[in-house]
């Protein structure tokens, strides 16, 4: 069918206008040539220009009919038709998709009644800001999310895998949030196990390796200003002080003070700690007492 018809040939033919040029009622004129300058209107997202005249597709619309929405979504959008909050596709969702757009945050929100809201426990005009319960494994700081690859931290003895998730990396701490301690307690710990005769272990009489992690200290000993669980004056596990066994520190078992007056050696500092005793006094009961014929306060 050829381009013009007509008496003159000047009239031309409706059904080549350009793809740019809007539907018009009956007996109106779409165009009058097959140009984008000579369209009588544009189609819907499309202006003409007006230094050219050409129909051209507006900011954010492309494609042959300008049909195709290119602009920025609405922010709770993840696809959208056109700019409005009533115009998403779809909603972002960042346990769904991998969205990431420089200077954007990746909302939670879902749609009701046509629109983008903020998925449960979800707020700000966003959806980025998370209201409810943190992972167990996150650390006082607070979360993201609800799982454990959402903690802004991790707590202690855990940290962060190849996905995110903060998981237990000691394996001497073990439950749900990696605080069971389950390894050897320092030799100042008092062993609470009846099943484990050997040595003292977590949790059942400490909650962590160093002295300040006893459930109880042994006899001898007493906490200090930080908590931990450290030798009385004058005792230790050998001869001399300061000596180590767990973890740098002894189990106070011996006593390297000065003894009893009569006590040539002891495991205290009372008269009845004696193990053995000075020249002319004899031991009954951990107590020396002075020979026949002898006095004083060292049986001299």
């Amino acid at each position: 069918m050829p381009e013009y018809t007509g008496d003159s040939c000047t009239d031309f033919n409706q059904t080549k206008c350009n793809m740019l040029c809007a539907a018009v009622g009956s007996g109106e004129t779409k165009c009058t040539g097959p140009r984008e300058c000579e369209c009588t209107a544009c189609v819907t997202n499309a202006s003409k220009n007006p230094y050219n005249g050409n129909c051209e597709c507006d900011e954010g619309y492309g494609g042959p009919t300008c049909a195709i929405y290119t602009g920025r979504c609405a922010k709770l959008c993840k696809t959208c038709t056109g700019p409005g909050e009533d115009q998403c596709d779809t909603c972002v969702d960042a346990y769904n998709d991998s969205l990431q757009e420089v200077g954007r945050l990746i909302g939670h929100a879902h749609k009701e009644h046509g629109i983008c809201v903020c998925n449960q426990y979800y707020t700000g005009e966003d959806c980025t800001i998370y209201m409810g319960e943190c992972d167990i494994k996150c650390n006082p700081m607070g979360c993201f999310g609800p799982g454990p690859n959402h903690c802004h931290q991790c707590r202690a003895n855990s940290a962060q895998d190849n996905n995110g998730n903060c998981v237990c990396v000691d394996a001497l701490y073990q439950g749900d949030d990696c605080s069971v301690y389950k390894g050897t307690c320092s030799a100042t710990c008092v062993n609470k196990d009846s099943g484990n005769a050997q040595k003292a272990t977590g949790p059942l009489s400490c909650f962590s390796q160093g002295p300040e992690g006893c459930t109880e200290c042994m006899p001898n000993s007493h906490r200090d200003e930080n908590g931990a669980c450290v030798c009385d004056d004058d005792y230790t596990n050998s001869g001399q002080p300061n000596t180590s066994l767990i973890y740098g520190y002894s189990d106070c078992s011996v006593y390297y003070g000065e003894c009893y007056s009569t006590c040539s050696q002891c495991t205290g500092p009372d008269h009845d700690q004696c193990t053995h005793c000075k020249e002319n006094a004899s031991l009954a009961s951990g107590v020396c007492t002075c020979s026949t014929d002898y006095s004083g306060e060292d049986c001299s």
